[in-house]
């Protein structure tokens, strides 16, 4: 069977308009996945991100480095003429644009994604937005706090209080969702022969990510509570403290798996109990079965437990930090540390592209370091025509840098 032996996006050209998080992470892992990416910066400052530190390498910030690599960085001041005249020529030559101003900004400048697709037809855009077209606050920024506790995922985290998830989630979220937009849009200019628009808004994203939170509300009309570490709809299905203080999660996701670790643990009066012996029944009974269960894991390490869950076949395992989980075998085999060389900061790390394409188990691993501010304004300007003169002249009236 013939497979692909090239990444798969290595002749889409895709512009990137805005900046922050979920645009940018969209960006890379096209960029990864083989995709020219262009970043269009602020002429002074640049992404709002560049300067969210600490911490930070050789100037550059970790949260820039970290969704940033892989791409061309050119610096426009788009309120000038002349600085919006260079996106349009971009957005000519380009199959993708991705933008996440506010509604209508662009729109006053001529750069709104309407209009470029009229200069480019075959053009397809992408828009990420805090509130979905049509609502009473489709005209507001979304951020990802916001987002988290308007939108529902704050109100069933934590076991105390209303918790946000440590990751930007609402974010990560959105920018999958536009991907799987994009490459629908896609398909479909492969059929129609035309470019279409594709919009994605936090506030939608984040709703659509709580979906079987709302479908227990759903049919049961009760409003989900917080479960802390424990899950709704399943028991036992959460962390446990073990005898030397560190913590693991179990996950008994049937009835088989139950009868598995009452064996497991030499436990047959639990297995005999028939108040535990179907999931909605330690449902029902959860406080009593949480009790036992936590004194049981009480007598023994964690990493007796996580070998004893594992090897009865059990899922489960150890709340690692992220110095673990990136000194895990599981994440360093599998090709998830990426490696690029910057100019200043040295060698950098970072999260590789999880996608495997064709199984090769092969990562991506000739990437470019996350670029300076307008590191390759002149290359880009060059290649759509514009001479050393036109350059230093637009570089002396403040257009770009």
């Amino acid at each position: 069977m013939k497979m692909q032996s090239e990444l798969p996006l290595l002749d889409l050209k895709v512009l990137e308009l805005g900046g922050v998080l979920a645009v940018p992470y969209v960006t890379m892992m096209l960029s990864d996945m083989g995709a020219e990416v262009i970043k269009v910066e602020k002429i002074h400052g640049g992404d709002d991100t560049r300067n969210w530190s600490p911490p930070s390498v050789g100037g550059q910030s970790a949260y820039f480095l970290s969704v940033n690599r892989g791409k061309k960085s050119i610096a426009i001041d788009i309120k000038t003429k002349k600085g919006q005249e260079i996106v349009r020529e971009l957005a000519r030559t380009s199959d993708l644009v991705v933008e996440n101003f506010r509604r209508r900004a662009l729109e006053k400048y001529g750069l709104g994604c309407a209009a470029l697709r009229k200069l480019n037809p075959m053009l397809i855009t992408c828009a990420i937005k805090g509130f979905a077209r049509g609502t009473p606050k489709e005209d507001d920024p979304g951020y990802d706090l916001g987002t988290q506790a308007r939108f529902g995922l704050m109100s069933v985290t934590g076991s105390n209080g209303p918790t946000k998830v440590g990751a930007p989630l609402a974010d990560i979220i959105t920018a999958l969702f536009a991907l799987s937009g994009i490459n629908a849009a896609f398909y479909g200019r492969e059929k129609e022969k035309v470019g279409t628009h594709v919009e994605v808004a936090l506030s939608s994203a984040m709703v659509a990510a709580m979906v079987t939170i709302a479908q227990n509300y759903f049919v049961s009309e009760k409003v989900p509570g917080r479960y802390g570490n424990a899950h709704p709809n399943i028991v036992p299905y959460q962390s446990f403290s073990a005898q030397d203080g560190r913590d693991f999660v179990l996950a008994v996701g049937n009835d088989k798996q139950w009868r598995a670790l009452c064996q497991a643990l030499k436990r047959d009066d639990l297995n005999a109990e028939a108040r535990f012996a179907t999931n909605e029944l330690r449902v029902l009974n959860r406080t009593e079965l949480v009790g036992i269960l936590t004194k049981e894991f009480l007598t023994r390490p964690r990493d007796h437990w996580v070998s004893l869950v594992e090897t009865a076949g059990i899922p489960g395992g150890p709340i690692q930090d992220i110095a673990e989980v990136l000194d895990d075998p599981n994440v360093q085999q599998a090709g998830m540390i990426a490696e690029t060389q910057h100019p200043t900061a040295g060698l950098v790390h970072g999260i590789n592209c999880p996608i495997d394409f064709c199984g090769t188990g092969i990562r991506q691993v000739n990437h470019i370091p996350a670029p300076l501010l307008g590191e390759h304004t002149n290359d880009i300007l060059i290649v759509l025509g514009y001479k050393e003169k036109e350059i230093e002249q637009l570089r002396s009236e403040g257009i770009v840098a």
